[in-house]
């Protein structure tokens, strides 16, 4: 039985893994639910970074990825 979207949104602003795994599966699903979900979450989000890193293999994406969230992190 799905669960309802506003206990859906309460789970993942507080932080709930797999309620937030499942929001990004719908997401990217483009499941029925997602733009309800977002739009119910969206008022409490902050000032997020969106950053794409592209390159080849091995060409060290996921180390530049590691180290971004470690300074972002320590940043906070």
């Amino acid at each position: 039985m799905p669960v309802a979207i506003d206990v859906w949104a309460d789970q993942v602003l507080a932080g709930d893994v797999r309620a937030i795994s499942r929001a990004i599966t719908a997401v990217e699903d483009h499941d029925r639910q997602s733009e309800e979900l977002l739009a119910r979450i969206f008022p409490s989000t902050g000032h997020a970074y969106i950053i794409g890193v592209t390159g080849t293999t091995g060409a060290g994406k996921s180390s530049l990825v590691d180290r971004l969230a470690a300074g972002m992190s320590a940043a906070r």
